[in-house]
């Protein structure tokens, strides 16, 4: 059986000798195909942004089609997709062209009913430490500009940052509001 091999890294989380790292990724797809007697045609390595990776599925997709892909193997589920609905559609798409599913460390396999509802029921997770995450990231950045912190980008026209604080310096005015 033919197999591509897809590792999955976040900017934040490229560290060799990590879990994440793409070697890690690459070694523990490698062993599982191997293991379950599939031929490894290619691997096929991407970097998510924070953004939607919807193009490099798609990527993945015509490439399944191109190669006559029969596996594509993850190291874990929760590297496929920003969301779960993504993760579904790809899913999806990759059983409309004969295509199966494995995510190594998760130990799903798409081929039996038991592994589909692992799956949906690890994907539901997977989306709902993303919205935990999120909504963390945004209090956390709220209460530092409710403090008068800096908190990330660039500093304002007018504005300087000094120790973590922003604010106009008091020998300066204002430069909204002249006449």
């Amino acid at each position: 059986m033919e197999a591509l091999g897809c590792p999955l890294l976040p900017p934040q989380e490229q560290a060799d000798g990590d879990r994440f790292s793409i070697p890690h990724q690459r070694q523990r797809i490698t062993d599982y195909c191997l293991q379950r007697g599939c031929e490894l045609v290619d691997i096929v390595e991407y970097v998510q942004s924070g953004g939607s990776n919807y193009p490099e599925l798609q990527d993945i997709l015509r490439q399944v089609q191109k190669d006559h892909i029969r596996v594509v193997v993850v190291n874990e589920l929760d590297r496929l997709a920003r969301d779960m609905v993504t993760t579904l559609l790809f899913l999806e798409d990759l059983q409309k062209v004969g295509c199966r599913f494995a995510a190594v460390a998760d130990d799903l396999d798409l081929t039996t009913p038991d592994g589909e509802l692992k799956m949906m029921i690890l994907s539901v997770f997977a989306h709902y430490f993303r919205k935990q995450l999120a909504r963390k990231v945004k209090g956390g950045l709220a209460e530092r500009a409710r403090q008068g912190k800096h908190h990330g980008g660039g500093a304002a026209d007018g504005v300087r940052v000094k120790g973590g604080k922003t604010g106009t310096p008091p020998d300066e005015e204002p430069a909204v509001g002249r006449s």
